[in-house]
Parts: C-alpha cells; structure tokens; sequence
C-alpha cells in the first residue's frame, strides 16, 4: 500500500536516512551518469547534511513533505509510534553539535 500511494503522489520515501540515501544516490550516479555530468553538479554525499529534502533535491527527485505539511493521521500516527522526532530530525539540517549516532544508529 505505502509503495501504492508514493507511486500514486510521485513522492520518494520520505523515512530514508539522508547519509544512506545520498551513498545510494552517489553509487548510482558513478555508476551510470557519464563523467562530464558528474562533474556539473555537487557531491551528493555533503547534501546529507542538510537533511533529506536536501538529498532528494540534488538528485532530481521531488521533494517530501515537512513533518508538519503531513496528514494529521500520519502524524498522530507518528506521536503514538514515538517517531516524530525520528521523522524531524531526518529533515533537519544535521548541527555540528549534534553526534553523528543520532542517525547512523546500529540496530541491534
């Protein structure tokens, strides 16, 4: 159903990590895109930094809404799940405080 719906509002996944989705993003670029394109634009990978919209940006892609432009029964759905800072923070620029865990968490 969700993969349904983004096909159905051309929005990309919006629960990616931004470092992992700017590696994919990155390999498939050096893979496929012939090397005087790649030179025409910015590194993906420091587009993570700046936050998934950021990523999605620079690889052509539409963007995905803010955690406050979703539906609201996404975002009670969010609240309850306890995923709302999760979700918010994949959308925010990372700060230079911020530890670099705070996304790449290992799960166990």
């Amino acid at each position: 159903m969700l993969a349904f719906l983004m096909l159905k509002h051309n929005e990309p996944y919006r629960y990616a990590r931004p470092e992992r989705m700017a590696e994919k993003f990155t390999e498939f670029r050096d893979k496929y895109v012939p090397v005087e394109q790649r030179a025409q634009k910015p590194p993906l990978r420091t587009s993570a930094k700046r936050g998934l919209g950021a990523v999605y940006q620079l690889a052509g892609l539409p963007s995905t809404p803010s955690p406050a432009e979703l539906p609201a029964g996404e975002q009670r759905m969010l609240a309850k799940l306890k995923l709302a800072k999760f979700v918010q923070d994949l959308h925010q620029p990372a700060s230079a405080g911020k530890a670099a865990s705070t996304r790449t968490r290992k799960r166990k």
